[in-house]
């Protein structure tokens, strides 16, 4: 279609020439005006044709290939976000994010408001995911006896571990 557009200007660009030289060749005031008034006429008409060549989309891979690129980035954004480059960590925020990102100094990055695509996702996989869960974040604790500071942290041990059903340590 940009390429039609284009066409339109270079043939509209060349009657404008023409135009031009018959204006050279005359000498009569009021046909001189008219060439002038179509040239003005044919010039906008050449300058909405280069507009609109501009304005489509010029797309230099298959809709197969951008859809294979789409599907990737959908399965795992941190790989693109990974790779650490400004531009396409940018890239990333814009796609999954549909505002920008909250920081707050008290209690740190507010949940942000996903995408179509990802709150898509979501719906399709039927479970409703937190960006942070509620609480605390725990790091995983070994099931070996520990001794602890006060009588509130008792807890229950196996009974394959040869130990009492408590610990009070």
């Amino acid at each position: 279609i940009a390429n039609g557009f284009k066409e339109e200007a270079l043939k509209i660009e060349k009657e404008i020439k023409e135009l031009v030289e018959n204006i050279m060749r005359t000498r009569n005031l009021r046909v001189i005006e008219a060439y002038e008034t179509r040239i003005d006429q044919l010039d906008r008409d050449r300058l909405m044709a280069e507009e609109n060549a501009l304005a489509q989309p010029q797309s230099e891979y298959p809709f197969e290939k951008l859809f294979e690129l789409a599907m990737i980035f959908l399965s795992n954004p941190y790989k693109i976000w990974d790779v650490g480059q400004f531009d396409l960590r940018r890239t990333v925020l814009k796609l999954a994010f549909s505002e920008h990102l909250v920081y707050c100094l008290e209690s740190g990055f507010r949940t942000p408001k996903t995408t179509l695509p990802f709150n898509a996702l979501g719906v399709i996989s039927g479970q409703k995911h937190m960006m942070v869960p509620q609480g605390r974040i725990e790091l995983p604790t070994s099931s070996l006896p520990m001794t602890r500071s006060t009588t509130e942290l008792l807890r229950p041990m196996s009974s394959s571990s040869g130990l009492s059903d408590w610990t009070n340590d």
